[in-house]
């Protein structure tokens, strides 16, 4: 029996995209490999554990703690982590995260590989977690036996910043609950999702929100509801945000939880997604599979998701998204045409299971 270790993680904080991608892909990895193990080891108990009869979320071995512990966390990782995966003695180490501790030597590590954003968007990151997060990535990407980019431009970054490809792309399923919810009466609102952290760029978003409402371009009662977790380094949107809220254009939701989200979407004017930068980004392809179309960023993870005419592109500087916004609005958004159902069958959780795999039993995998 083939038994891997996973790195549980981001199973322990409210499902976001990492999180709900190594839910997903491991739900979907022990069906499709029921002769193997899989062993869950996370600093606390998972909010939302896998339930399948091969995987097994061993909180003894983990020493998962029950409540959240101010540096037990990173603790945990670097310095018990090592000793609890030598003791399973596993055949791999998956990375869920997008990084390993560094006294995995003797363990094949498969190496989750979400983004670059460290090295690209330093500014965007605090401190610590950026410089761990860089240099921890620097080394596994030559130490990991796999790796595992989300996206083809996740493959291609990883190429042109390192030289190397990874063992397969592995992309981000779309959930059954949002391919299969009904297309009810689209409603005056559009949806923003999102943690408030500056790679989400939102504070630019509501600038450019702002100055339509001030030239009269902003439709009345076209609500905007952002839904989305307090981040980091979220001052400035914040308080862009609650000008904004002050005249009645926008309404945060905070977090909520997914089952909430397929509805949301279904019947929504757009989802708008201005990112400075992501790896994939999974609520577009989630929005367009409920019939939702999308306003975004004009970058290469997203063009792998959508084309026009299911979305409207804009650049990523306040200009671009003004002039983008602008001729949105003078036609009522009339462009957007509602993107029909299988429009993202092809990003599939099964599908990507089968790749991640494969790719492990494949003798040829090793690291180039």
């Amino acid at each position: 029996m083939t038994r891997v270790v996973v790195d549980g993680t981001p199973l322990c904080l409210p499902l976001t995209g990492i999180g709900q991608y190594t839910h997903s892909l491991l739900s979907a990895l022990a069906d499709a490999r029921p002769h193997w193990e899989f062993v869950v080891l996370s600093p606390y108990r998972p909010l939302v554990p896998v339930a399948r009869p091969n995987v097994h979320h061993d909180l003894a071995t983990g020493r998962s703690r029950a409540l959240h512990t101010r540096g037990w966390r990173t603790w945990w990782f670097d310095s018990l982590l090592p000793g609890m995966v030598k003791k399973l003695c596993p055949q791999v180490f998956w990375a869920a995260d997008g990084h390993a501790p560094y006294r995995l030597a003797a363990t094949p590590v498969a190496l989750t590989v979400y983004d670059f954003v460290p090295s690209k968007y330093p500014q965007t990151m605090s401190f610590a977690p950026r410089h761990y997060r860089r240099l921890n990535q620097w080394y596994w990407l030559t130490h990991a036996r796999w790796r595992f980019p989300i996206s083809r431009a996740v493959d291609d970054e990883m190429f042109a910043l390192h030289g190397l490809r990874g063992a397969a792309v592995v992309h981000p399923g779309i959930d059954l609950m949002f391919r299969s919810v009904p297309r009810g009466v689209v409603e005056p609102h559009v949806v923003v999702l999102g943690t408030l952290e500056p790679r989400k760029n939102l504070a630019t978003l509501m600038n450019v929100l702002r100055a339509l409402d001030d030239g009269g371009a902003w439709p009345t009662g076209l609500a905007v509801r952002l839904v989305g977790s307090k981040g980091w380094q979220d001052g400035p949107t914040t308080r862009a945000i609650v000008e904004l809220e002050t005249r009645g254009l926008v309404t945060r939701t905070g977090y909520l939880p997914r089952s909430e989200l397929p509805q949301l979407l279904a019947n929504a004017r757009a989802l708008l997604m201005p990112s400075l930068y992501e790896g994939f980004g999974m609520p577009v392809g989630e929005a367009l599979a409920t019939g939702c179309p999308v306003v975004c960023s004009d970058i290469a993870p997203f063009r792998e998701i959508v084309q026009e005419p299911f979305a409207a592109f804009h650049g990523t500087d306040e200009t671009s998204m003004l002039a983008a916004y602008r001729a949105l609005m003078a036609d009522d958004m009339a462009q957007l045409r509602r993107p029909p159902q299988g429009i993202v069958d092809s990003f599939d959780w099964d599908r990507s299971a089968q790749s991640f795999a494969d790719a492990l039993e494949s003798a040829s995998s090793g690291p180039t």
